[in-house]
């Protein structure tokens, strides 16, 4: 096998790593959605450590194969679009997972672990429905599927921006249909 095989393989394990990271997070999102009482908000958050261990894998992962592609490879070039947005919102992506979502994500299992059994505490279903946690799952979720298509498509810089932007406003679009159910879903 040649080397940028060999880097291509690392850099969609890392690509594989952190979708199974996405769709964890995501999951863990639906079911404190639809938690009704602290015992289920336990089981909805019990996976939650595993994304602080798989996020950074996947990264380092991605950037340091895809960064051995560029470097290794004529075919592609830092300077191209495509791989410089995406390089850029890996970057972007990587800070606002810990800072955003990551402490959020902390804090709501923190509290249903020490929180009484019974009905979730007004304080705490508060957290569980934080409008920017369940914007920024979604959002950057879809923003790593734009991730995906850049490398797939390779398009000029319209193209990369385009894509970038068509995707964010995919996730908006989730998050206020999620926002809806979640109110539907309360007033039940």
């Amino acid at each position: 096998m040649r080397a940028d095989q060999w880097l291509l393989f690392g850099h969609l394990i890392g690509v594989l790593t952190l979708f199974v990271a996405i769709a964890l997070e995501n999951l863990i999102l639906v079911f404190t959605l639809r938690a009704r009482t602290v015992e289920q908000l336990r089981s909805a958050t019990i996976f939650e450590p595993l994304l602080p261990r798989l996020f950074p894998i996947g990264v380092v992962l991605i950037l340091g194969f895809g960064i051995g592609l560029v470097a290794h490879s004529g075919e592609f070039k830092f300077g191209q679009a495509w791989i410089d947005l995406a390089l850029g919102l890996v970057i972007v992506l990587t800070i606002m997972g810990p800072t955003v979502q990551g402490r959020r994500n902390d804090h709501i299992r923190a509290e249903a672990r020490t929180a009484p059994n019974g009905p979730i505490p007004a304080g705490l279903a508060a957290k569980v429905r934080d409008p920017v946690l369940r914007t920024s799952v979604c959002i950057s979720s879809w923003l790593a599927f734009s991730l995906v298509f850049l490398m797939a498509r390779q398009p000029d810089w319209a193209g990369s921006w385009l894509t970038i932007v068509v995707f964010g406003l995919i996730g908006v679009s989730q998050s206020l249909v999620v926002s809806r159910v979640t109110a539907d879903t309360l007033t039940e």
